[in-house]
């Protein structure tokens, strides 16, 4: 597996995420709920990202309501720094800009760190990163709602 140093959670230790404890109303108890996660390191095909930004995309509003995502980490688009790939994975490197626009399979980008198959994310032009939090969501937000 090749890493970045500069993840500021290592493998095996807790990175904070947003869970849906409940369905319903989205001020309803147990909605969302902050908690953490432990990081695993990829696997296969796998990417590890640091995520610094996502978008509500309507699949997140509707799967959060309408039940049968309870105890899950919801949230389909995100856009961050690659900063581990699995022993698979050829696509990117630590240190690739990318998005994403995600599975419904597989636990969503509402975390620090999102682990995901490397064909589900896309590489950036480069400085995406360097711009602001609010331009990284407004582009993240524009481009992975494009794909949906």
């Amino acid at each position: 597996m090749n890493t970045s140093s500069s993840f500021p959670f290592s493998i095996g230790s807790a990175a904070p995420a947003v869970f849906t404890r409940a369905s319903g109303p989205i001020d309803g108890d147990g909605s969302l709920v902050d908690e953490e996660l432990i990081v695993e390191a990829p696997t296969g095909h796998d990417i590890l990202v640091e995520v610094a930004a996502v978008s509500v995309n309507p699949v997140d509003v509707k799967v959060r309501a309408g039940g049968g995502f309870v105890d899950k980490i919801i949230g389909w688009d995100a856009s961050g720094v690659v900063r581990a790939v699995g022993p698979e994975a050829t696509l990117f490197q630590p240190g690739d800009e990318v998005w994403y626009a995600g599975s419904i399979t597989r636990p969503g980008s509402y975390s620090r760190q999102h682990r995901n198959p490397s064909r589900s994310w896309c590489r950036w032009g480069s400085g995406f990163h360097s711009h602001s939090t609010r331009e990284r969501a407004h582009r993240c937000a524009r481009d992975c709602y494009g794909i949906t």
